[in-house]
């Protein structure tokens, strides 16, 4: 991830990649040198700041507006490295050293669902634990694709998408987001709905306000509004098999020993996601 991945700018395509391409060892190390230098003009570096153990994760269980929805209500969220786009403002950001991308995780017990949102930004999931299901669409029923530990999704930044998980234990995954700032969540009109009932209300500063907790909206600020026919009809419809073609499966990973990180003993490098592996969705430019 020395590079961080690349955004979409309006409406010109490009896609994230995880591993980048070096074509030497010595290349790499000039690049992380360069990288490390521009970062210490700015902050002391210390491994301590940039070191997040899994037994020290601190979740959010009120992150987003569909926390209280039938079969959202379980879910944990985390901010691992940038700020991500929680709605929670008490939501605890593990690294909040800029990075060029954001890394946020997921750990959700079996039947839990996050519902059908889009972002500004490409979302690559990577999955460490557990059997997941990915829903396209604005009411989930475009498409859907299984996931397994070790598998990777790269999902469009104008495609609805929700993830669930179906496995029979709890199940843990990671999501990276492009840019320091990702943006907000653009979510499904009937998620508002069903927040409506429980008493959360989502403001246009991507705040949320808990009605149950005596909250009410600060003076000068709106609910936002609820996502328009117009903003759905800019997403793209992707059905089952076409999602194929945005998943990478540890099984079919095709190990390289002539990369740059690969050039230590005991090392092999695949390239995941890119322009190069993922091109049905999104095409290469001429």
């Amino acid at each position: 991830m020395a590079d961080g991945p690349l955004v979409s700018h309006g409406n010109e395509r490009t896609s994230l990649s995880i591993t980048p391409t070096i074509t030497s060892a010595n290349s790499l190390g000039k690049q992380l040198r360069q990288t490390a230098s521009a970062n210490n003009r700015k902050i002391k570096m210390t491994l301590k700041k940039r070191l997040i153990r899994y037994t020290d994760l601190k979740p959010c269980t009120n992150a987003f507006i569909d926390t209280r929805s039938p079969g959202s209500d379980k879910k944990e969220n985390f901010t691992l490295i940038g700020p991500g786009v929680a709605e929670n403002p008490d939501q605890h950001v593990h690294i909040s050293i800029p990075h060029g991308f954001n890394i946020g995780g997921a750990r959700q017990p079996s039947g839990c669902l996050n519902s059908q949102h889009s972002h500004l930004t490409e979302e690559v999931f990577v999955i460490h634990k557990g059997t997941w299901a990915f829903l396209s669409g604005v009411n989930a029923d475009d498409g859907k694709i299984i996931l397994n530990e070790g598998d990777i999704i790269s999902i469009p930044m104008d495609i609805f998408r929700g993830f669930e998980c179906i496995g029979d234990d709890i199940g843990y995954l990671y999501a990276v987001l492009g840019s320091d700032n990702p943006g907000r969540v653009l979510w499904a009109p009937k998620v508002f709905d069903l927040a409506k009932e429980y008493g959360l209300v989502l403001l246009e500063d991507g705040s949320l306000v808990d009605t149950t907790l005596g909250e009410k909206i600060p003076e000068g600020k709106k609910p936002m509004a609820v996502t328009s026919a117009e903003q759905i009809a800019e997403h793209r419809v992707v059905n089952s098999e076409e999602m194929k073609s945005i998943v990478q499966r540890t099984a079919t990973f095709k190990w390289a020993k002539n990369k740059g990180l690969a050039q230590f003993n005991g090392v092999e490098e695949v390239a995941l996601v890119g322009r190069h592996v993922l091109t049905k969705i999104y095409p290469q430019e001429n």
